[in-house]
C-alpha cells in the first residue's frame, strides 16, 4: 500500500514538471513618452496573468549633474493576479560616460560569447505583438510632414527586418503628425512568449558555456 501511494505521488509530480515544461512565460516590454512622463514597464508573467511580476523604470532622466549624466529610478513590484504581494521598492541607479563605454562592451563580449544560447531562444521565441505609435508635432507644418514621412520611412523598414527575422504574429505602427501645436509622444508596446522548458534548456546552455569559456574582459 504505502508503494502503491509513493507511486501514485511520484507520477502526480513528474505530471506537474511536465506540465510546467510547457507553459508559456509571457513578457511584455511597453514604453510609454507622453508629456512629462517617461517610463518603461516590464511585465513578466505565467498562467495567464495568476503569476505577475513587474518592474517600472522611469526611464531615463537625464539630469547634468557632475559626470553622472543618466540617472534612472527603478520601482519593483511583484504580483499573484492583481494583488500586491511584495511592497514596492526603488532603487536609483546613476551612469557615467565610462560607465556606459563599459556596459557597450560588456554588450558585445556577453553577445559573441553566448551567440549560440541567443540563436536557441530566437528559433523559439514568439512575438506575439509589436505595437509603436509616434505623435509628432513641430513649429512648421512643413517641418512635421517631412518629419513625419521620414519616420514612417524608418518605421517601415525596421518592420520590414522584423518580420523577416522573427516573423511577429501582429505589428501596429502609426504616425500621428500634429500641425497645431509642438508635440512628441511614443508608445510602444511588445509581447513575446517562450515556454518554460526552452528557457530551463537556454540555462543549462548558458550555465556551460560560462563554466567552460570562463569570464575575461579586458
Amino acid at each position: 500500500m504505502l508503494t502503491y501511494y509513493f507511486f501514485t505521488f511520484f507520477m502526480l509530480f513528474l505530471g506537474c514538471i511536465l506540465l510546467l515544461l510547457f507553459l508559456d512565460l509571457k513578457i511584455e516590454v511597453r514604453f510609454i513618452r507622453e508629456g512629462e512622463n517617461d517610463e518603461l514597464n516590464i511585465t513578466i508573467s505565467i498562467l495567464k496573468g495568476l503569476l505577475k511580476y513587474k518592474t517600472t523604470i522611469p526611464f531615463i532622466d537625464f539630469l547634468n549633474n557632475g559626470r553622472n549624466i543618466i540617472t534612472a529610478n527603478i520601482y519593483k513590484k511583484a504580483k499573484v493576479s492583481n494583488t500586491n504581494a511584495i511592497e514596492d521598492e526603488k532603487e536609483e541607479k546613476e551612469f557615467n560616460y565610462d560607465e556606459i563605454k563599459i556596459i557597450i562592451k560588456k554588450g558585445h563580449y556577453y553577445y559573441k560569447k553566448y551567440c549560440e544560447v541567443l540563436h536557441y531562444i530566437h528559433k523559439r521565441i514568439t512575438i506575439n505583438k509589436v505595437l509603436w505609435k509616434t505623435n509628432i508635432g513641430l513649429e512648421d507644418a512643413a517641418d512635421t510632414a517631412i518629419i513625419s514621412g521620414i519616420l514612417w520611412g524608418i518605421k517601415s523598414n525596421l518592420m520590414t527586418l522584423l518580420k523577416r527575422k522573427l516573423r511577429p504574429q501582429r505589428i501596429y505602427i502609426d504616425v500621428v503628425p500634429c500641425y497645431v501645436s509642438k508635440k512628441f509622444g511614443v508608445i510602444f508596446d511588445c509581447i513575446v512568449t517562450l515556454k518554460i522548458g526552452y528557457i530551463i534548456i537556454a540555462g543549462i546552455k548558458l550555465l556551460s558555456t560560462k563554466i567552460k569559456g570562463g569570464e575575461n574582459i579586458e
